[in-house]
C-alpha cells in the first residue's frame, strides 16, 4: 500500500472519528439540557403548589393580642402595640433558618421601604437573646425596627425555619402570607408592587422613579 494512500486511510479515520465524538457530545449536552430544565420544572411546580397552599394555611389568622415581644433593647413590648394604628409588613425570620435567603430579601425590601416608609416593616426574629439580635441587625445594616419573639403563632412555623412575610393590622389579622424564594426574585417584587398598590399607595408620598417595580 502507498504513502499516500495509508494516509489519506488515516486522515478519513480520524474525520470520522472526530465527527463521532462530536456527534456524541451533541446528544450529551442536549439530554443534559433537558434534564435541567425538566428540574427546574418539577421545582418550580413544587415551589408554586407550596405558596399555594401555605397561603390557605397561614392568611387570615388572628395572632394573640397578649403576644409579647423583645425589643432591640431587651425591653418587652406587646405586639398589638404596634399595629395600634396603621397597617405593618412583618418578616419573619428564624435564627436556624437559611441566612442566606433573609439576607438577600431584606437588600430587596429596602428598596420597597423606600416608597412606604420604614416604620411601616418590622422584623420579628427568633434569636434566643439580644446580643444576637444586635449582631444580625448590625452585620446586615437592617434599618427596620427589630424584635425576638419564639413563636408567632403561624402554622408554617411548625413546619419550617425558612423566613415569610405577611401583612398584620390593627385587629392582629395575619394577611397575604407569602414566603420569598432566592432564586425567585422577581416574584418577590411582584410581591412588594401588589402590597404598596393595594395597601400603602394612597398614604405614601415617596414613589422613586429609581425603582422600576414600583409604578403608577
Amino acid at each position: 500500500m502507498s504513502k499516500k494512500l495509508i494516509y489519506l486511510v488515516m486522515a478519513t479515520l480520524i474525520i470520522f472519528n472526530f465527527l463521532l465524538l462530536s456527534k456524541i457530545s451533541g446528544a450529551t449536552d442536549s439530554k443534559e439540557h433537558d434534564n435541567s430544565d425538566s428540574i427546574r420544572l418539577v421545582l418550580n411546580k413544587y415551589y408554586h403548589s407550596s405558596t399555594v397552599e401555605n397561603a390557605q394555611l397561614n392568611n387570615n389568622i388572628r395572632l394573640d393580642p397578649d403576644l409579647v415581644l423583645t425589643d432591640i433593647d431587651g425591653k418587652n413590648v406587646k405586639l398589638k402595640s404596634l399595629v395600634a394604628s396603621d397597617l405593618k409588613l412583618i418578616v419573619r425570620s428564624s435564627e436556624a433558618g437559611c441566612s442566606a435567603c433573609i439576607e438577600n430579601e431584606l437588600k430587596t425590601i429596602e428598596k420597597f421601604a423606600k416608597v412606604i416608609i420604614d416604620t411601616n416593616i418590622i422584623v420579628i426574629t427568633t434569636h434566643s437573646n439580644v446580643r444576637k439580635l444586635t449582631v444580625f441587625k448590625q452585620t446586615n445594616n437592617i434599618p427596620f425596627k427589630m424584635y425576638i419573639c419564639p413563636d408567632l403563632g403561624m402554622p408554617f412555623e411548625k413546619k419550617s425555619e425558612k423566613p415569610f412575610l405577611f401583612l398584620l393590622d390593627t385587629n392582629l389579622n395575619a394577611q397575604n402570607f407569602f414566603i420569598p424564594e432566592i432564586t425567585e426574585a422577581e416574584i418577590s417584587q411582584r410581591y412588594y408592587t401588589s402590597i404598596y398598590k393595594r395597601y400603602f399607595k394612597a398614604s405614601s408620598q415617596r414613589l422613586s422613579a429609581n425603582i422600576p417595580y414600583f409604578k403608577n
